[in-house]
């Protein structure tokens, strides 16, 4: 069963629910919204860790993705209102600005997307994009996350402001005023931007999560101790 699924504290507000429970295949499906049904795209490899926890093991050399068409994802076409995202991540490369989460573009002017930046150190950034190349973009500090380690990531949006959650800790430090993403029909893509195979993720994923609310800095700990021993 979908781990915590049954936890309200949690699942209140939730749009997008990926567990991986089927193990193998080319569709995941998702927990809180039948209609977001997610094709597995290049050859993401269902992973079995040694407690039994299926992840998804993305290549970036193929590269792979998920995809969900825009027309299926009306719901996750936050503009002005509340949202959270997480998912558990353990990269194996964090060069080359890998994606986790995308429903937008920068060139074409509207939507929102999650992404790690290369600095001296890698950093996770979040980004609403207002029009053609326009828009505004907050993130942690450099060199919080490595590769090859878990970490459950994710941000809250509320009002101008996200902030950023690692491990149940808030690592907020760019956090300027968020304008409000332009209203998108795109696709919902994880671990790539876009389906063009730009910037594809290298590593295991493990749940990814969207919420219509923005879950508080007491529901990040509560999540992550609820979770974290899977990764133990």
């Amino acid at each position: 069963m979908p781990v915590g699924f049954n936890n309200l504290a949690f699942n209140h507000g939730l749009l997008l629910d990926l567990p991986f429970l089927e193990g193998a295949g080319t569709l995941t499906h998702d927990y809180a919204k039948p209609h977001h049904e997610l094709t597995l795209n290049g050859t993401p490899v269902w992973t079995s860790l040694a407690n039994g926890l299926m992840v998804l093991d993305f290549d970036d050399t193929n590269p792979d993705w998920l995809d969900c068409p825009g027309a299926d994802t009306g719901d996750l076409d936050f503009t002005s209102e509340p949202f959270s995202m997480a998912v558990w991540m353990n990269a194996d490369d964090l060069s080359g600005n890998p994606f986790l989460f995308c429903r937008g573009n920068a060139a074409g002017g509207d939507g929102w997307y999650m992404v790690f930046e290369t600095g001296v150190l890698p950093y996770l950034t979040f980004y609403t994009v207002t029009g053609p190349g326009t828009g505004t973009g907050s993130g942690t500090a450099e060199g919080i996350i490595s590769a090859g380690a878990w970490y459950l990531v994710g941000i809250s949006r509320s009002g101008a402001q996200v902030q950023f959650f690692v491990n149940g800790i808030d690592v907020t430090i760019h956090g300027p005023i968020h304008s409000n993403p332009a209203a998108s029909v795109r696709d919902l893509n994880i671990g790539i931007y876009g389906a063009g195979g730009t910037a594809p993720f290298d590593g295991k994923l493990w749940r990814p999560r969207i919420w219509d609310r923005a879950l508080s800095a007491e529901d990040w700990m509560n999540l992550f101790q609820l979770e974290r021993h899977w990764f133990e």
